[in-house]
């Protein structure tokens, strides 16, 4: 009876760490981004480093942990807006076979803030540390680029996480949305800076 009583209590305090822990999906499928005209046509390489491939950002507030996987969701999106800039671009981690080598990393200002309430409009902010280097790793552009986003969940929509409900419900799905809205505006905005740094980008 005692080990009965044991399991209980164990699957009681699981029960409730996973509904005090909610990850939290940003990838998104679809993306579109802005076309370029001022393209670099060169062999390109992206490289993500294991720590932003496998970024987690996390946010805690009022005993729940928010867990959102932005490594995952700007490996993918990363890859389609850079190939407005560099359609001939190419994941390569160490830089071999291409010309120039973009590296990207989150900077410090990414972040998400919860509104005051679960009806309360949501934002998220995304920076993108970004390097691009020749062929002998030399560092030839560097910058970073900012991307925001706002949103709100309606009432209907947040009905499921007020009674408790599990799963990927309709509110956490609008906080994954928010915060990759904030990525893709951020993407663009590197996609602009890159476009203006042509010059110097494309030197031989």
């Amino acid at each position: 009876m005692k080990k009965i009583s044991r399991w209980i209590g164990l699957a009681a305090a699981a029960a409730l760490l996973s509904a005090c822990a909610h990850n939290i999906v940003v990838k998104q499928d679809g993306l579109s981004f802005q076309d370029r005209q001022d393209g670099i046509a060169m062999n390109a390489g992206l490289s993500l480093d294991e720590a932003t491939r496998n970024y987690v950002y996390t946010e805690r507030r009022l005993g729940e942990t928010y867990s959102f996987n932005l490594g995952a969701a700007l490996e993918s999106g990363a890859q389609a807006s850079l190939l407005k800039v560099f359609p001939n671009l190419k994941m390569s981690p160490d830089g071999s076979g291409v010309e120039r080598l973009v590296k990207l990393k989150f900077g410090p200002a990414t972040s998400f803030q919860l509104g005051a309430t679960t009806l309360s409009k949501n934002h998220a902010a995304v920076e993108l540390d970004c390097e691009v280097d020749d062929q002998q790793g030399r560092p030839l552009w560097n910058g970073q680029a900012m991307g925001s986003a706002d949103e709100s969940v309606g009432a209907m929509g947040a009905m499921p996480a007020l009674f408790g409900f599990f799963g990927q419900g309709p509110l956490y799905k609008a906080y994954g949305r928010v915060f990759n809205d904030a990525l893709v505006a951020s993407l663009e905005n590197l996609n602009s800076q890159l476009a203006s740094a042509r010059p110097a980008i494309a030197a031989q």
